[in-house]
């Protein structure tokens, strides 16, 4: 027992942290009806503002941790209610893709305030120790326990006892019986995101003297938290917090035996991912259905415009992308790697916009396509490797499908996110996969050596997967897959398999992806972990399709060459590291302006509105599901 106590003990102190983010995450959630992807990102931003407070400034930390969690939590707290309360009425893409961006923009300010190197933050509890039989036990460690306790304890006491709190647990149920109470449903939202920022908020200053003040870091391990989230059935605050406690330990005597035993490496990192894709899989149904005002409807309607005007813009996108070579110079490598990921957009295009699907782990596809090509270089035909690595990556993609045959919405979102990191964080440093190599080769064809000849066959393998994609939107399968974004129910009463629909599509999205993935390495002619990074390319692919396609009369292609052209394109031509920074928090901004657009509350709309007063307020979007009432639930 003396040998795992010191890691037991390290494991609480973790794993607490992981408790108290996970159980603002879920209050908000059972409040709102959404999800905050950006709690993690909170978190980071409450951590600047602490050492901007106590280490720059010298204020005593006692005053420094209460101005970054209490003044954070009023005003983001005030901020995110307004734009849960939008959120929830909008297709839950949109609302993901909202709060995915909303992530990747204070992630970025955390980079324009304190640079992309990360700093040290240190430790401000008491560092004296007391002895626990033979184990030297931290006054910081047993703070930071006994912190998590009392915050959740009370946060439950309240909403078992407390006016207040009941009154969060019944405003999903009705929130107009709530209103004759007199309360009102705005100062109940507002209380629950006042309290879910300030358990952010907590999390991330205490965990941030173990990590140091980096924004991706801190945003990725508050992710964890999600594992906690998802044994506690997005509803249960007691369970909510003993699975961070269950993920913290388990994590924090993983690394006893990662050390010695290669096949566990990365699992400390790794374990809170498997404890959410599995429980997300493992859960009955009736746990994980989504809250609010659920919208069912597709997130993208059909396109503007006719047959010919589709045909002529197909044909303009064609002779933009042969004229390329001509005109862009030096900067031809960019365009060939926009192509490339032209491809994985095109993939994922079938999911956001045809199906109403969402994949936060699409840049796992296109590094493991990447990966089969170049073990398969040089044993077959180059174009063959390029197409035999998506179909290697096929069967990842039905294995993603599992969760997508039972979930949807949000927690599709999260288990996609959940697998993507749990491959980059467990599996990128085996053998099978990039190893201890800081690059692997992945050479051109020998007819297609120069860039300008391996654009162009880069772009031939564009025009194929379009061709492909297009085949299916117009097909039979297209029709599926929107008639299940629109009415799952109706597809049901037809007669018509919905779960196997999911894993084709999954399947077919997977395969295009990795054959994306193998065209990226020849680019530069070498591939590494830094080439597909899971976290920040994956959401953004999401909040970039999403950007793309608000113009509706752009179109598959158009809405994917737009992405691209923003995700890799604009910011080759922009030499400042912070102008890139603040393109992040331009486009973070923008999937929100989209999901406000949606209601009509955006700034195109108020825009429109202006040039023509007599127009409404808001589109009258259908709603063909009701609220469904869950209860957040508490000590008995």
């Amino acid at each position: 027992m003396t040998t795992f106590l010191p890691f037991i003990i390290l494991g609480l102190t973790s794993g607490a942290v992981y408790g108290v983010a996970a159980s603002g995450l879920v209050l908000a959630y059972r409040t709102s009806g959404v999800i905050n992807f950006a709690h993690g990102s909170t978190a980071a931003v409450a951590a600047g503002i602490f050492y901007w407070l106590h280490d720059e400034h010298g204020m005593a930390w006692p005053f420094a941790a209460l101005i970054a969690v209490l003044g954070l939590a009023l005003v983001a707290g005030a901020v995110m209610e307004r734009i849960a309360a939008v959120l929830a009425r909008v297709p839950t893409t949109l609302s993901v893709a909202a709060t995915v961006g909303l992530s990747i923009a204070l992630t970025a300010v955390i980079v324009i305030w304190y640079g992309p190197a990360p700093l040290q933050f240190p430790s401000f509890l008491p560092s004296s120790t007391f002895k626990l039989g033979s184990v030297l036990v931290g006054y910081d460690q047993v703070i930071t326990v006994a912190i998590g306790i009392v915050a959740v304890a009370s946060m439950s006491l309240m909403l078992r006892y407390s006016q207040r709190g009941r009154a969060m647990r019944a405003i999903v149920e009705d929130p107009e019986l709530l209103s004759l109470t007199g309360l009102s449903g705005y100062s109940v939202r507002s209380l629950a995101w006042f309290i879910s920022t300030a358990f952010a908020a907590i999390s991330g200053i205490l965990i941030a003297p173990s990590l140091g003040l980096d924004g991706t870091l801190l945003t990725l391990l508050v992710i964890q938290s999600f594992g906690a989230a998802a044994i506690g059935a997005f509803s249960n605050l007691p369970m909510t917090f003993i699975g961070g406690l269950v993920i913290g330990v388990l994590s924090a005597l993983s690394t006893k035996y990662s050390g010695t035993n290669d096949w566990l490496q990365g699992m400390p990192q790794g374990l809170p991912f498997i404890v959410l894709f599995v429980m997300l899989i493992v859960l009955p149904r009736r746990l994980l259905v989504e809250l609010g005002s659920a919208v069912q409807e597709r997130t993208i309607g059909r396109v503007t415009g006719g047959r010919a005007a589709r045909s002529s813009k197909a044909a303009v996108a064609a002779i933009l992308l042969l004229i390329v070579p001509s005109v862009v110079g030096a900067h031809l490598a960019v365009y060939t790697l926009a192509a490339a990921y032209l491809i994985i957009l095109l993939s994922l295009s079938l999911l956001v916009r045809t199906s109403n699907q969402i994949s936060l782990c699409h840049m796992t596809f296109a590094a493991i396509g990447a990966l089969a090509f170049h073990h398969l270089t040089g044993s077959v035909p180059w174009v063959l490797a390029v197409l035999i690595s998506g179909l290697i990556v096929l069967p990842v993609g039905l294995l993603i499908s599992i969760p997508a045959i039972r979930l949807s919405g949000v927690y599709l979102a999260l288990a996609t996110l959940g697998f993507g990191i749990l491959v980059e964080q467990l599996f990128y440093a085996r053998s099978f996969m990039f190893g201890d190599a800081l690059s692997l080769a992945t050479p051109r064809p020998s007819f297609a050596s120069g860039p300008k000849a391996y654009y162009y066959l880069v772009v031939g393998f564009v025009v194929i997967t379009y061709i492909a994609v297009r085949a299916i939107e117009q097909g039979r399968l297209g029709r599926i897959l929107r008639a299940r974004a629109d009415a799952p129910e109706a597809l049901t009463a037809l007669g018509l398999n919905i779960r196997s629909t999911s894993m084709i599509v999954f399947a077919i999205s997977a395969a295009m992806a990795g054959m994306g993935g193998a065209l990226i390495g020849p680019i530069f002619g070498v591939i590494g972990q830094s080439t597909f990074q899971t976290v920040p390319t994956s959401m953004l692919l999401v909040v970039l399709l999403v950007l793309g396609s608000r113009n509706r009369s752009a179109g598959t292609l158009g809405a994917c060459m737009i992405a691209a052209a923003a995700l890799v394109v604009v910011p080759d031509y922009i030499t400042s590291g912070t102008l890139q920074s603040w393109l992040n928090v331009l486009f973070g901004a923008g999937a929100i302006e989209v999901a406000f657009a949606y209601r009509g509350y955006g700034l195109s709309s108020r825009i429109k509105r202006l040039r023509s007063p007599g127009s409404p307020i808001a589109p009258d979007q259908p709603s063909s599901r009701l609220s469904v009432p869950i209860l957040i639930e508490a000590p008995k």
